[in-house]
């Protein structure tokens, strides 16, 4: 009985880790036709002079294989972000499609982000209007009402470090809303997370955000990983 008490006492004071972890999830889009044509490291111009081109019969082959990935990992991710650009949304419809499109998981809330937007001044760069994303793609299920009506200029004013900076910020944010389960970022109201109810102890559901962007990695379309403990260490 002593012994019993004992395993009971050190038990009893055991604390187990209740705070739930964000973890981001990094996708380049997959190949477009911008990225054709440059050979031995040499760019070719004429290729970023196509404006805001789609993916390539291998780009969407790609976002494919990284859908396959995904479904593995966390089919349905607590929000999706990404860039406006066609390239970037194609694969993210790649990777999480409408329901209507063949999809067994229920799509994620995707939310398109101008500072994830590809800001190099070349014409491959210049995004459609908010108007006509919306009336091309909104149906599909992405949420455009965190842009600007008006298209921002190629070449951004503000430096990528910075740039990189407000986005872990505004992912921070996003992460807080959804552990407290929902609230308006820019516009959107971003859905919360529910909680799992044991009988003896409460257990937060981990929040995990997938960002589609452009140049994370050199491979298109390749998925990446990251982990945090908290929101401070994003």
């Amino acid at each position: 009985m002593v012994l019993c008490f004992t395993f009971k006492q050190y038990f009893s004071h055991t604390k187990i880790d209740t705070e739930p972890k964000t973890f981001i999830h990094l996708v380049r889009h997959g190949e477009a036709y911008h990225n054709l044509g440059h050979f031995n490291g040499k760019i070719n111009p004429r290729s970023y002079n196509i404006q805001d081109p789609y993916l390539t019969c291998k780009g969407i082959e790609q976002a494919k294989t990284t859908r396959e990935q995904m479904t593995k990992r966390y089919p349905v991710p607590n929000n999706v972000l990404t860039s406006p650009l066609l390239r970037t949304l194609e694969t993210t419809l790649r990777i999480f499609p409408f329901a209507n499109d063949g999809s067994i998981y229920p799509q994620p809330q995707i939310v398109a982000y101008d500072d994830l937007r590809e800001s190099g001044a070349y014409l491959c760069n210049v995004r459609q209007t908010t108007l006509d994303l919306a009336n091309n793609y909104e149906h599909k299920g992405v949420d455009f009402t965190a842009l600007p009506p008006i298209a921002p200029p190629m070449k951004s004013t503000i430096r990528t470090k910075q740039r990189a900076e407000i986005v872990r910020n505004q992912i921070t944010v996003i992460s807080k809303l959804i552990k407290k389960g929902g609230g308006v970022w820019k516009g959107v109201y971003i859905q919360g997370t529910g909680q799992n109810t044991g009988p003896r102890i409460q257990m937060k559901q981990d929040v995990h955000i997938v960002v589609v962007s452009h140049g994370f990695s050199h491979n298109p379309a390749e998925l990446e990983e990251i982990q945090t403990r908290g929101d401070e260490d994003i």
